[in-house]
């Protein structure tokens, strides 16, 4: 086999995987989602709620957000899980 035909291969294959992990986790954040619409006042629609986590793309006027304003995104989902963290040790 070419080394580029390898090179593909993995790929593909890397790439199956992370979407079946990706997959995993919005199936578990859709729980999350479903406990925290039980206590909120005011619920968001299950996209927003991944949005909060982070788990989907930001959309700004209908378009995804760019890269470098990803890592934002990203830092500001950290924190909200710090404060989850925090919040659940306090108990």
């Amino acid at each position: 086999m070419p080394y580029a035909r390898l090179k593909q291969r993995i790929r593909v294959a890397a790439e199956r995987e992370a979407e079946d992990e990706r997959k995993r986790w919005r199936q578990t954040a859709f729980i999350g989602y479903q406990v925290n619409a039980l206590y909120r006042k005011e619920p968001l629609t299950f996209e927003q709620y991944l949005r909060q986590l982070g788990m989907a793309p930001a959309l700004v006027g209908g378009s995804e957000v760019p890269a470098e304003d990803m890592a934002e995104v990203k830092r500001r989902a950290m924190a909200t899980g710090e404060r989850i963290r925090a919040m659940d040790q306090a108990r």
